[in-house]
């Protein structure tokens, strides 16, 4: 009797095995969901329902891996080049920044304000 038990186990196992190598999306949705391989609810479920619900998971581990390799690309750059972490401004900030700009320290000579005379390079 224990060597047909081992058999029929060994049987069932195999079948699973089988079965999860032909079907990796089944594996990876009842994973997921902690589903029973063969209940009620792995057996109402398509295979195209699983798939959408595997594509949706890889296309958010991509857009996750993107964002990551954007953020830490652009701090070593920044570190490389020496550029200092941006600070945030309040809007409150950026509107008392705004209002005491004085334009005029931005021009090279007298002939660059506004209204004096444009110099054209010969």
């Amino acid at each position: 009797m224990g060597a047909k038990y081992g058999t029929v186990v060994h049987l069932i196992r195999d079948e699973i095995i089988l079965w999860n190598h032909k079907y990796p999306i089944d594996l990876f949705w009842r994973r997921k969901y902690k589903v029973a391989f063969g209940s009620k609810e792995h057996l109402d479920m398509t295979f195209l329902d699983m798939r959408i619900d595997f594509e949706e998971e890889i296309m958010i581990m991509d857009q996750d891996r993107k964002a990551k390799r954007i953020e830490s690309g652009e701090k070593e750059l920044d570190d490389m080049l020496g550029i200092p972490e941006i600070e945030k401004m309040s809007a409150k900030e950026i509107d008392k920044e705004f209002e005491e700009l004085d334009i005029t320290k931005f021009y090279q000579s007298p002939e660059e304000k506004p209204g004096g005379e444009e110099k054209v390079p010969i």
